[in-house]
């Protein structure tokens, strides 16, 4: 098919729904801790398989709060490693600023790993209605060239363009 992009997401780790409020009680029965290794492993195979051009909110397993104590930097570099290898970019969404979390996808020190290694960005809303598209994107790119960023990339039937930040 034609299409200009295609985003890929990581919603369930086997029969649950890991962003899915109801679902939390999955987090008590593995752990935090391992339910972000299941999460992240899907995540990293994702980003690895090059079947997608851009992985979307890449995080969004902590969208209910369920969080660790310092950032799983180990389980970031991991993903970040694999986006880098196979040229997947990553979506830099403001639709956690709208959910119990607070903040963007990725989180700041998973964004900076992105930047690092040289991971493309696109920009994203996640809009579920029209009064929803675009929100914050003024925000997105403030956080995007506090990181370093100097673009984020546009698609054409699959083909990449880095558009240059005003």
């Amino acid at each position: 098919y034609p299409w200009d992009f295609l985003i890929g997401a990581v919603h369930w780790v086997g029969g649950w729904s890991v962003d899915y409020g109801v679902s939390s009680y999955e987090f008590e029965r593995r752990g935090v801790r391992q339910a972000y290794e299941d999460y992240f492993d899907l995540k990293t195979q994702l980003a690895a398989s090059g079947v997608v051009d851009v992985l979307a909110h890449v995080d969004v397993v902590k969208r209910h709060r369920h969080v660790l104590p310092a950032p799983p930097t180990d389980l970031y570099a991991e993903v970040v490693a694999a986006a880098q290898a196979s040229g997947t970019a990553v979506e830099l969404s403001s639709a956690g600023l709208h959910k119990p979390i607070g903040e963007m996808y990725p989180a700041p020190a998973f964004l900076e790993m992105f930047q690092r290694a040289g991971v493309p960005i696109t920009l994203a809303s996640d809009a579920h209605a029209p009064e929803e598209c675009g929100r914050d994107a003024a925000l997105l790119v403030e956080e995007a060239k506090r990181v370093g960023y100097k673009g984020h990339l546009v698609f054409d039937q699959r083909h990449p363009t880095l558009r240059q930040f005003s």
